[in-house]
Order: C-alpha cells, then sequence, then structure tokens
C-alpha cells in the first residue's frame, strides 16, 4: 500500500488511487492544526468518489487525521451529489478523469455554488476545461449544462455534467500557443442591477479593444430571490492553434464565520458575520427597500449596494483584474493557463505508450507536488525542459496506456 503524508492533493490522491488500481494511506492529515483531519468538503469529495465507483472502500479513522483507500472501478450512471464546503468546480475538476472512464454514461447533477473567487468557476469549466478534454481525440467530449447560477454562501446553483464513456485517450502535441485572434467572455450579475454586468463587459472590451477587435462578452442576469446577491466576470482568450487561456473573478457573500469577525470585516467589509446568513426572504426584503430608496439608476448601481455589506469592489475593478490576469496567462506563453496544468499532466499520464509534449508557462508550485504524485501513482516521469528564448517549460512524457476495461462491448 502506498503511504502519503499530508492533505495537499487529496482530490487527486483519491482519483489516481481508482485510476492506477493502488490502495493508499493519506497520512497526518492537518495533524498540528487547531481543527486536525479532514474537511466537510473533503469528505463530500470522498462521498461522490464512492457514489461514481463500485468496490471502492473509503475508510476515515476517528480524528479524521488518516483515510486509506482501496479503489474499486467506475461504474458511472445517473448520480445526485450536493457540493458542500466548496464550488461545484472543485467537484468537476476533481472528478473528471474519472467520469471518462466509467462503464457505463455519466450524468453527475450537482447543486452548490456555481461561482466563487476560490474554485474554478462552471463558465470556465465549459469553455476552457472541457475543449481541452477534447484536444485528447475524444470520439464524444463531456458537456456541461448550468441549469441554475448559485453564489456563496449558499449555493443553490444547479450543472448537469455529461461524460459519455471512452475507451482510451490520444498523444498530443500541444507545443505551439499560437497568436490570440479572439476573447469571449461571460459577465454575470444575480439579484443586482443588471448594469453591473453591463459595466464589467464594457470595461473588459475598452481594455481588450487595443490589442484586437474580435472581442465579445456575453451577460447574464438572474432575478431569483432564492439565490445570494453577487457580481462576476469570466474571461478566456482563443488562439489560432485552438489553445484556450481562462480567468475568473466573483464579488459575492463569503462564508467567514469560522475565520471571525475581524476577518470578515477586512476581506468584505461585513461589520457583522451573521449578517451574510440571514434568511433569503430578510436579505430579498432588506434588498428591495434599499433599492427603492435609491432613487436613480447611476446611484444605484455605482456601488455594490447590498444591505451588510459594503463595497467589496466595484464592477469595473474586477473587469480590469480578469483582464489582467487573461493578459498575464497569455504572456507566459504557455498552451493552458495555470488552472489547467494539472489536468493536463493527468490526461498525458493517461494516454497510450506514446509520447505526448506540451509547453506551459511558469510551473506553479501546485503543478510541481502534482507531478511528484504522478510518478508515486503511476511510476511516470515528466521530463522538462526550460526555453529560455520564450521563457516556457517544455514537458513531456510517455503515457500508461490506459484503457477503461469496464466499458460495455456491443
Amino acid at each position: 500500500m502506498l503511504r502519503v503524508e499530508g492533505a495537499q492533493l487529496f482530490r487527486a490522491r483519491l482519483t489516481s488511487s481508482i485510476l492506477s488500481n493502488r490502495p493508499v494511506l493519506i497520512a497526518k492529515i492537518r495533524e498540528l492544526d487547531d481543527r486536525p483531519g479532514v474537511t466537510d468538503y473533503e469528505v463530500s469529495f470522498a462521498k461522490l468518489v464512492d457514489k461514481l465507483t463500485n468496490g471502492t472502500a473509503i475508510s476515515i479513522n476517528e480524528t479524521g487525521t488518516s483515510v486509506t483507500v482501496r479503489p474499486g472501478y467506475m461504474v458511472g450512471g445517473a448520480i445526485e451529489h450536493e457540493c458542500e464546503g466548496r464550488a461545484i468546480g472543485y467537484f468537476l475538476e476533481g472528478i473528471l478523469p474519472l467520469c471518462l472512464f466509467a462503464r457505463d454514461p455519466v450524468e453527475l447533477t450537482l447543486t452548490g455554488v456555481t461561482n466563487d473567487d476560490v474554485d474554478i468557476c462552471v463558465d470556465l469549466f465549459a469553455t476552457v476545461t472541457l475543449p481541452l478534454v477534447r484536444r485528447f481525440g475524444l470520439e464524444h467530449p463531456p458537456t456541461l449544462e448550468v441549469l441554475r447560477r448559485g453564489l456563496a454562501p449558499r449555493g443553490k446553483g444547479v450543472v448537469v455534467l455529461r461524460s459519455p464513456v471512452a475507451r482510451e485517450l490520444r498523444a498530443v502535441q500541444l507545443m505551439d500557443p499560437g497568436f490570440v485572434r479572439k476573447v469571449r467572455g461571460l459577465a454575470y450579475a444575480v439579484r443586482v442591477s443588471p448594469q453591473f454586468a453591463n459595466r464589467m463587459a464594457t470595461e473588459a472590451r475598452g481594455i481588450f479593444n487595443t490589442l484586437l477587435p474580435d472581442v465579445y462578452i456575453n451577460t447574464d442576469h438572474t432575478k431569483s430571490r432564492d439565490v445570494v446577491p453577487g457580481f462576476g466576470l469570466s474571461i478566456y482568450a482563443v488562439t489560432t492553434t485552438g489553445c484556450l487561456l481562462g480567468s475568473k473573478r466573483a464579488a459575492t457573500r463569503r462564508s467567514l464565520l469560522d475565520k471571525g469577525k475581524a476577518s470578515a470585516k477586512n476581506i468584505l467589509g461585513i461589520d457583522d458575520p451573521a449578517a451574510a446568513f440571514r434568511s433569503d426572504k430578510e436579505i430579498a426584503a432588506e434588498h428591495d427597500k434599499a433599492a427603492e430608496n435609491e432613487q436613480d439608476d447611476e446611484t444605484r448601481t455605482k456601488g455594490w449596494r447590498i444591505p451588510g455589506v459594503k463595497a467589496q469592489s466595484e464592477p469595473e475593478e474586477v473587469a480590469t483584474n480578469v483582464a489582467h490576469q487573461v493578459l498575464e496567462q497569455i504572456a507566459q506563453g504557455g498552451c493552458v493557463d495555470a488552472t489547467h496544468q494539472p489536468l493536463l499532466f493527468m490526461l498525458m499520464t493517461l494516454c497510450p505508450e506514446d509520447v505526448s509534449k506540451a509547453r506551459v508557462g511558469t510551473l506553479t508550485p501546485y503543478s510541481m507536488r502534482y507531478l511528484r504524485m504522478i510518478k508515486d501513482f503511476f511510476g511516470v516521469t515528466f521530463r522538462l525542459q526550460v526555453d529560455d528564448a520564450t521563457s516556457t517549460t517544455l514537458c513531456s512524457c510517455v503515457g500508461v496506456g490506459y484503457k477503461n476495461l469496464s466499458r460495455k462491448v456491443t
């Protein structure tokens, strides 16, 4: 049995254990922290893995500081799961490699937070992550449908991931990032004035239009009173070689009770952290009352005027921040952005026994730890070569030749 320590790469270790069919003991999980052991969202992810597999045994000791995984095999099917503690993107990102190699087609319905400022949002997952998976030669690539948008802390968003059965992947050669030919994005506003989305789109277009003309950013406005107010923006650039580089930011209420009143006030300007946890009816009533007191649209949309929360940032600041992040990813010269480096490495590992190559920008510390984990579980060592001319990193490996043996043959 493979033994690893620490809470890092928890999702990747669970999925790698099943894909490599290697039992693993994850020990010393936050052993010295004030709150030792696995978190609620890690337990929720383990439950999701258990739902999607058959024969997998995941056991947690009494203190929660040790997790033992004895892998089974992916069965797929129609699954419903409520995402606790983290955004839906946290679960989608971790479970995607497993869904590709299930016995039956996967129809995974997830409920929770669709957009926050920590995990990948569902919009980027659909427009950047899934197209990256398609480049590995899948005849029928996965699709994502957003049925309802939900913001932190209450969530209530609903998405459906549909992943047909794949036999095997195809080795890739992602060496040429190309030139940016167009920029696309989505600005959303939930239970706030639609002008928030329009202002973010206008500001972002103004930045990119100085560089290229083909810039289009959609706007999405949700009026439902069952969700938490907020707004945000996701943008991705498309290159001449089909590479996608994206970034996002969200301005929402955050669950900060655990961090104390000081942290809540510093991060979101909430004088009373409990204000973020009032009932939906109370929030809706106060929001409507505040809107009635504001006489004109210019005053109402100048700042984020939500009762109990001061303006975290103007819509223009959100748009500028996202645009600069996308430009930074483009400047690094990779074929994928920093967020998608780990997924790229995992898919390259699962490719046939042929050489896969990819050019990435600056390797993140998370990506470096991810490469070490791949070596532990699959025995695959990546060759990394720095290209001084472009300040990029050339990554290559020979895949393990992973095949979906549980796939039904007709």
